[in-house]
């Protein structure tokens, strides 16, 4: 098993998974590539490890694809693992701090789906505590100035 295998999953011009494999067939490939990765020189296979996590989390989210609560519910505890996953990978690097964009509905510190189900942003705060904090924006019909360039984001 190697890395071809892994191409073979995915149809680049179409962008999807190809339809030569079962679900259960390319989750074993992805697993199988990760663990090879986790095999050999952690460190330096962080990020391939990660991407893999990456896909099988993509593949677990189109379980949930025809139900919207479900869906975001898995995303936002997704999310949440992988802005963990980063700046873990910036605290090795000496960097103690990450600044993340999202939607106020996801980076909210106080956010739930329901009384068992958090946002993004109240996962974090639970793992990171105060120093996860968060600049809410707004925007409707405004015009923005960046440099030279002006550009209108209007919401419909």
């Amino acid at each position: 098993m190697d890395a071809e295998e892994l191409e073979k999953i995915w149809n680049q011009d179409k962008l999807e998974y190809t339809d030569g494999y079962t679900a259960e067939q390319r989750e074993k490939i992805i697993e199988d590539v990760k663990r090879e990765f986790e095999e050999k020189d952690t460190l330096q296979n962080a990020s391939a490890v990660h991407l893999a996590d990456v896909l099988l989390q993509n593949m677990e989210l189109g379980k949930y694809i025809d139900n919207a609560g479900e869906i975001n519910i898995h995303r936002d505890k997704m999310m949440a693992e992988n802005i963990m996953w980063i700046l873990k990978q910036e605290e090795a690097r000496g960097n103690g701090r990450i600044f993340i964009s999202g939607h106020n509905g996801h980076v909210k510190k106080s956010g739930n789906y329901d009384a068992n189900n958090k946002v993004m942003g109240n996962l974090l705060a639970d793992e990171i505590g105060n120093e996860y904090f968060v600049i809410g924006t707004d925007l409707f019909q405004e015009a923005i100035v960046y440099g030279h360039l002006q550009q209108n984001f209007m919401m419909r």
